[in-house]
């Protein structure tokens, strides 16, 4: 008996030291311990405004069609543009993504895409072209060049 009642003030020295040591919590105010749980949460910003992979002249902003990609596919999923626009894909889902062109892009390939990055591709050739989401089976989108 008498040695546990040593073991458990030991212990309790112990757990004191260690308490009165430590900086980063205070343990023995109760008020500061649970004020670490009071903190906001972070809400995540909407992306700002991409830039293109190149320069651009002052008024060709217009030229520049912009599509999301989100959980459910691209938005929109046919874009129909002139010759020499620009289209940029920006990636509004929380995992990972990479544009993939598929035959007559076959040239096309993002790199992998975090939230709120962009990959842009300047169509100089009229036709239909077709592209893909790397990650997600099924996720296509066209873009018309007239």
């Amino acid at each position: 008996m008498k040695k546990k009642v040593v073991m458990l003030v030991v212990l309790l020295l112990i757990l004191f030291s260690v308490g009165v040591g430590c900086e980063e919590v205070e343990f023995w105010n109760f008020k500061s311990f649970f004020e670490m749980f009071d903190k906001e949460e972070v809400v995540e910003e909407e992306p700002a405004v991409p830039t293109p992979d190149y320069p651009l002249q002052e008024d060709s902003w217009e030229e520049i069609v912009q599509i999301e990609v989100l959980e459910e596919g691209f938005s929109p999923k046919v874009v129909e543009i002139s010759a020499g626009q620009t289209v940029i894909w920006m990636n509004k889902r929380k995992t990972k993504t990479f544009i993939v062109g598929m035959r007559e892009l076959d040239d096309m390939r993002s790199k992998f895409l975090e939230f709120g990055e962009v990959f842009s591709w300047r169509f100089d050739e009229p036709g239909t072209y077709t592209y893909v989401d790397g990650i997600v089976i099924g996720k296509t989108g066209k873009v018309i060049v007239k």
